[in-house]
């Protein structure tokens, strides 16, 4: 099996090697190809140039859908009690972006949801440290500049918001639930904390706060990670063993 990677960021050519490989690809899309150009949907690497592991803006992020189930309310209201709590000495600020006002486009639950966290930011957020950002075309400017990428979800597959900012040079803050265990090496280039603890959740940031230099060092262990399990040519490649090997 073979995949040739043309530049970094690039799309890819999937060169078939075997007579069953153009048989099956045939089958499928009714088209016969000796090799077939993949589109890359990871993280366009080259849009970001060089990679600086210092945050350029001083605020944790939460890019994607707003829904319950990524518990994006969890992480709204812990920041605010940390702010709340005065143990730091400057104010934690968070960017939660995806929120939709187009009705149409969502379902009453996630809009309900959405409303929910509003009124919370609204009621309690006393120190003006979260903002609640619209849906973007272009989320990685956001990936780009900030601190690290935050999900507490209850449950996941394998999450593309913390594939991109590991391929951005971020380091992560995670929920230890299946999928996100899988992307985070607890304390290498991220924290994991137990899920739906507030507690640990705030002391993941904490330590953040107190020690910038383990923003750059995590943040630089996320793309090592990245590139050597995830860069578009190895996950082609392992993906092309899943459903072509004989064995």
């Amino acid at each position: 099996f073979l995949i040739e990677k043309i530049f970094l960021g690039s799309n890819v050519i999937r060169h078939f090697v075997s007579f069953s490989e153009k048989c099956l690809f045939e089958q499928f899309f009714g088209v016969a190809r000796n090799s077939v150009v993949i589109e890359n949907t990871n993280f366009r690497e080259k849009e970001l140039g060089c990679i600086d592991f210092t945050p350029t803006r001083d605020f944790y992020l939460y890019v994607g859908r707003i829904t319950q189930v990524k518990n994006i309310d969890f992480i709204v209201k812990n920041i605010i009690q940390l702010n709340n709590e005065g143990v730091l000495k400057k104010t934690v600020k968070l960017n939660v972006v995806g929120f939709i006002d187009d009705t149409t486009l969502i379902s009453k639950n996630d809009f309900i949801y959405q409303e929910s966290i509003r009124e919370l930011v609204s009621k309690q957020d006393t120190n003006s440290a979260v903002d609640l950002l619209p849906i973007t075309s272009d989320p990685l400017a956001f990936i780009a500049s900030c601190k690290a990428i935050i999900l507490a979800s209850d449950t996941e597959g394998l999450p593309l918001a913390f594939l991109e900012a590991m391929s951005a040079g971020k380091p992560l803050i995670g929920a230890s639930v299946p999928g996100i265990v899988d992307l985070i090496d607890n304390e290498v280039n991220g924290f994991l904390f137990a899920c739906n603890d507030g507690d640990d959740f705030k002391s993941k940031l904490y330590r953040f706060e107190q020690d910038q230099k383990l923003l750059v060092d995590m943040g630089r262990a996320s793309l090592a990670r990245y590139r050597a399990n995830y860069a578009n040519c190895i996950f082609y490649d392992k993906l092309g063993h899943l459903y072509f090997d004989e064995n």
